[in-house]
């Protein structure tokens, strides 16, 4: 019985274990010796901690990236991280949030996680380097009026990640876009919080809309900080480019912002809030 009883607690263990993963199947594990711990048991005080969150608060996105890194991490690992960071790297993968690497990447669950079998940094053996944003806090962020009449090169689909280190094991994710000569480098970090923070289309009834400012993408990309209005509809047309579009979302201050591609226009003044400025990445119908 006390035998019967193990093998089934370790299987709750791993499921908990699993649940941060949309790819849970493809999911490595490391069995690390922690102590005297036995099996999956090393990984209670994590679960436990996960558990109380998820019962007693509204679950944060970043709770959901510490639970994950806590099954790749040591004790001093855990200790020694940044209080808030959105991936990592492990020995075995990547674990991002699943915008990155999806067939659609603003329509991806915006609070679970990705296993990548891929290694973007250079990191010592058995640790993880995560992955920080940037500007920790958003709101104090530079930001600037976007400006309609900023033009320049559209980015011509070549998209890269450059890795800027700020740490041993903590680095800065860039996504970069090339447009000719001209490169845009946006924080990574800033994509997918963007990502998370945006509305989708509703199915309420709206007006449509009487006057839309149409914006130049390369404009948008190019101006310094993240990107506010005071008021009015702010189009900016990605032609169903899934990068571009993540791009812009880092740019934009992620206050109301629609995701509105192939979406009915009432159906996209609808979503979000009533009032302010609103931005809408995509080509509504």
């Amino acid at each position: 019985m006390q035998l019967y009883n193990e093998w089934l607690h370790q299987f709750v263990l791993l499921r908990d274990m699993l649940l941060p993963f949309s790819n849970w199947t493809e999911v490595r594990i490391p069995l690390r010796t922690r102590g005297d711990a036995v099996g999956l048991r090393k990984f209670e005080p994590a679960r436990s901690a996960f558990l109380a969150d998820f019962f007693t608060r509204l679950l944060s996105h970043a709770a959901i990236v510490r639970f994950a890194h806590s099954l790749f991490a040591d004790a001093g690992e855990i200790a020694e991280r940044p209080s808030d960071f959105y991936g990592f790297q492990t020995d075995q993968g990547a674990v991002l949030p699943c915008a990155i690497g999806g067939s659609n990447s603003t329509q991806a669950p915006k609070e679970l996680l990705s296993w990548h079998a891929a290694r973007i940094v250079d990191s010592p053996a058995e640790t993880t380097a995560v992955f920080q944003y940037a500007w920790t806090d958003y709101f104090a962020a530079p930001r600037s009026q976007i400006d309609d009449s900023a033009v320049a090169p559209p980015p011509d689909g070549d998209a890269r990640l450059s890795v800027e280190r700020i740490g041993e094991c903590a680095v800065i994710l860039w996504l970069v876009l090339e447009a000719g000569t001209v490169a845009y480098s946006i924080d990574l970090g800033q994509c997918l919080r963007g990502q998370r923070y945006a509305y989708q289309p509703t199915s309420r009834q709206g007006i449509a809309p009487l006057q839309v400012v149409e914006h130049d993408i390369g404009g948008v990309l190019s101006q310094h900080g993240l990107l506010t209005a005071k008021n009015g509809i702010h189009l900016l047309p990605t032609k169903d480019n899934a990068i571009v579009q993540l791009a812009l979302l880092g740019k934009i201050y992620p206050e109301n912002t629609i995701l509105g591609d192939a979406a009915p226009w009432a159906a996209v003044l609808s979503a979000g809030k009533a009032y302010g400025a609103k931005f809408v990445v995509g080509a509504p119908l």
